[in-house]
């Protein structure tokens, strides 16, 4: 029997050198975007910006399984060295409000062995993205657990004899061209699936874009995360746990429902859970001092680790 359809998560988003205000604080602290801190975040190491001597350091971090820089054919030794590549890409970028570079991250086949997700991302990343003279700082986080994905960084500018082009790749910010990216990764991980023999397609459109009855499942965050490993329910992972009940079923009966009283079941629990997913951003969750402490520090340090702005959603009705 083919195997249910899986979404993917993928994310493109721009780390700027713009000052902001840091609301999760509730401060006027300015932070500033930097190159040099998503990559040190993302590979777990420490880097330094040699002009104003900061250093990032990111050597307690955990879930690091694999680090590799892609590059066109020719580059230049020191664009494999990120020290270099993400000072020179700093450097690059002289305006106070700069774009510095492209992050990407994607989730990865949970069914794939950690050589066959490492493999499939550097397909897709030269068949996509170093073919346009790109050079991609891959950082490979959690292939062993039930969340594997990756964290990809880009310099604005494609590589040119032994520097950076002189003008941004500006077309690479089209959403057409994003919307590209997503279907071309859902693709390669569709095909790595298969030669692993598993039969399961893997999509990037949502499934109402598919006219598919499958409910789709929220995305936990951080915080949630922290709690579920403590033992702490939230109403977002009980929805999730109720949606994949609901579409486990709805795919047994996908092809052939010969039982009516079962399908009338499936469609009274699907309207129940639409009901639950439109008043799930009203709910509150009560819980002692201390794991609301966990959940905003969880969720603070993943969203603010590199530098990108994201409005803060109110502990109790975010998560």
């Amino acid at each position: 029997m083919t195997q249910p359809m899986r979404h993917i998560s993928f994310n493109v988003t721009v780390i700027r050198r713009q000052p902001r205000v840091d609301s999760k604080r509730k401060s006027r602290e300015l932070k500033q975007g930097s190159a040099l801190r998503a990559a040190a975040y993302q590979r777990g190491t420490a880097l330094t910006n040699t002009q104003s001597l900061k250093r990032y350091d990111f050597r307690g971090k955990e879930d690091v399984s694999h680090c590799e820089i892609m590059a066109p054919l020719n580059a230049p030794d020191w664009v494999f060295d990120p020290m270099s590549l993400w000072n020179k890409a700093e450097t690059a970028e002289r305006r106070k409000d700069a774009q510095l570079c492209r992050a990407i991250i994607a989730s990865l086949p949970q069914d794939l062995t950690p050589e066959q997700n490492i493999e499939l991302v550097k397909k897709w990343v030269s068949n996509n993205l170093t073919i346009r003279g790109m050079a991609v700082d891959i950082a490979f986080h959690s292939l062993s657990t039930p969340n594997p994905h990756a964290h990809m960084l880009m310099p604005m500018r494609r590589l040119e004899g032994n520097g950076f082009a002189p003008h941004k790749a500006r077309e690479l910010n089209n959403r057409t061209w994003v919307k590209s990216l997503r279907t071309t990764m859902a693709q390669c991980q569709t095909d790595a699936l298969r030669a692993a023999g598993i039969n399961r397609f893997m999509f990037a459109e949502s499934y109402r874009s598919l006219n598919s009855q499958l409910v789709p499942t929220l995305h936990l965050g951080a915080a949630c995360t922290a709690l579920a490993k403590r033992g702490f329910s939230t109403p977002r992972s009980d929805f999730n746990g109720q949606a994949r009940a609901v579409n486990e079923q709805l795919h047994k009966y996908r092809w052939s429902v010969e039982d009516d009283h079962a399908l009338e079941q499936l469609e009274a629990e699907l309207l129940e859970l639409e009901h639950d997913l439109e008043a799930l951003p009203t709910q509150t969750i009560m819980m002692p001092q201390t794991v609301q402490e966990l959940a905003r520090d969880a969720d603070h340090h993943a969203r603010l680790a590199m530098d990108v702005d994201v409005v803060p959603e109110p502990l109790g009705t975010g998560l």
